[in-house]
């Protein structure tokens, strides 16, 4: 089994920061569906990854706290 690993940033950020709210939308963001973003890994690789099903605090572009899942 293989899972996608959303890094550089994760898939929550940019439908967030592109206030994306319908499949239109989202089929429109290109960032969304840049396979440069992003990583296939193995399910035990992914779970050693710092990012598997964490959550964090990180400041978004206006310098508030969001809470990010990655």
């Amino acid at each position: 089994e293989l899972h996608a690993d959303h890094y550089l940033k994760s898939f929550a950020r940019i439908i967030y920061e592109y206030k994306i709210d319908s499949i239109e939308k989202a089929l429109l963001c290109k960032e969304l569906w840049d396979i440069n973003n992003g990583r296939t890994l193995c399910v035990p690789c992914h779970k050693e990854t710092e990012t598997y099903l964490n959550n964090r605090i990180t400041k978004d572009e206006g310098g508030e706290n969001r809470l990010w899942h990655y």
